[in-house]
């Protein structure tokens, strides 16, 4: 899993991204070529279909290869951001 996409997942789960956030990266995803099912069926949710997109996030991580993080790997994700803004 690449720093970007640890950093977005991070922020989502803390509330400092919305689903909307989400969709947005759905969104680069396919236009950059990435066109897995659930990837865009992320990329086309409306405003009232936001409760679907943590489910249809965490689907998409998978079709790519990725596991969604446990909330342990958080905890160390926040000490990291920690310690490079003190250094």
């Amino acid at each position: 899993m690449t720093e970007e996409l640890l950093k977005l997942i991070f922020y989502f789960e803390s509330s400092a991204k919305t689903e909307l956030d989400i969709i947005q990266w759905a969104m680069n995803q396919v236009i950059n070529g990435n066109q897995s099912d659930a990837i865009l069926k992320l990329a086309n949710l409306s405003g009232n279909e936001e409760r679907h997109v943590k489910g249809l996030f965490k689907t998409a991580l998978e079709e790519m290869g990725y596991k969604y993080p446990q909330k342990e790997v958080f905890g160390i994700y926040r000490m990291k951001l920690i310690a490079e803004s003190v250094i």
